[in-house]
């Protein structure tokens, strides 16, 4: 079915007005739901959208408002289970994206995601049974190359990705807490925009050469996430 243009543009600023951040922000919705609405969607078509932080949550949710029918919704993680931040500034930021969050899972046709306990959340929230879990597999084995190491250095390591609410705030309070004479290295995508110092320091992305290396050399493994 094609939408009328003005029901289209009644929704892109109703959503810009009550959850978005910047005007350019604004400008690259329009333009790509503008190349979106040149696809003609029946009632059969399945929507799959794969939404993370920033402009793709935007998206999500107008897809969701207008198709919410065909849409099925692939969510990087909950981002409303995070409590970033403590200032009233932050605390506002946090409030938009758990609004917009409990909008789009709440519309959603069916969402899919690879954590079981995003999966019980969502469900608890919609009151139904439409949120699948399909677990995440990491293609690359664990093979004899992580073991064997007869020495171990004086150092632990924190392995993740740190581009959303949730491990961002976990790793960052570590910073703070972290107090051992041990060295503490922070390896994975975003780890750079830690505030690091002392004998903490954040590698970024390495290769999976230099991953077993730094594995096979550690006193230990930090796990850790903010309940």
């Amino acid at each position: 079915k094609t939408l009328g243009s003005v029901t289209i543009i009644y929704h892109i600023f109703m959503i810009f007005f009550k959850y978005g951040f910047t005007t350019a922000e604004l400008l690259k919705l329009i333009l790509i739901i503008a190349r979106f609405n040149r696809l003609e969607i029946c009632s059969q078509t399945k929507i799959y959208v794969e939404y993370g932080p920033g402009l793709s949550r935007l998206l999500a949710l107008y897809l969701v408002m207008l198709h919410n029918k065909n849409t099925v919704i692939l969510p990087h993680n909950v981002e409303f289970l995070a409590c970033v931040g403590s200032s009233s500034k932050a605390q506002k930021h946090q409030t938009k994206l758990f609004q917009i969050e409990q909008r789009i899972l709440s519309l959603a046709a069916e969402i899919i995601t690879i954590s079981q306990f995003d999966r019980d959340v969502i469900n608890a929230l919609r009151k139904d049974d439409l949120c699948w879990c399909l677990p995440f597999e990491d293609k690359r084995q664990i093979t004899e190359g992580y073991e064997g190491a007869n020495t171990k250095e004086d150092y632990f390591l924190y392995l993740g990705t740190f581009t959303n609410p949730p491990s961002f705030a976990s790793a960052e309070n570590l910073c703070r807490a972290y107090c051992h004479p041990f060295k503490l290295f922070f390896i994975g995508n975003g780890s750079q925009l830690l505030s690091t110092s002392g004998n903490i320091e954040s590698l970024g992305r390495v290769s999976d050469g230099e991953l077993i290396e730094l594995i096979k050399g550690c006193k230990a493994l930090i796990v850790y996430q903010l309940p």
